[in-house]
């Protein structure tokens, strides 16, 4: 699989359990980077979008390990 390899909104959304529209405004606020096809589809680069969703992983162990049990 190449670094550059891009993949469809739909397939981006798949891969991050979320809905299409949600990647798009994620594209739209540039936290992924899009890139327009010929078809006037959008697509991401893999490897954006696996690295978005361990940053998104990460900062949610973050979160958790910070939240105390209250008694």
């Amino acid at each position: 699989m190449s670094t550059d390899e891009f993949i469809s909104v739909a397939e981006a959304a798949k891969l991050l359990f979320v809905s299409r529209p949600h990647v798009q405004e994620l594209i739209a606020k540039g936290a992924l980077l899009a890139v327009q096809c010929v078809d006037g589809g959008q697509r991401v680069r893999r490897v954006d979008v696996l690295t978005y969703k361990e940053r998104q992983l990460a900062a949610a162990k973050v979160w958790l390990s910070s939240q105390t049990e209250e008694e």
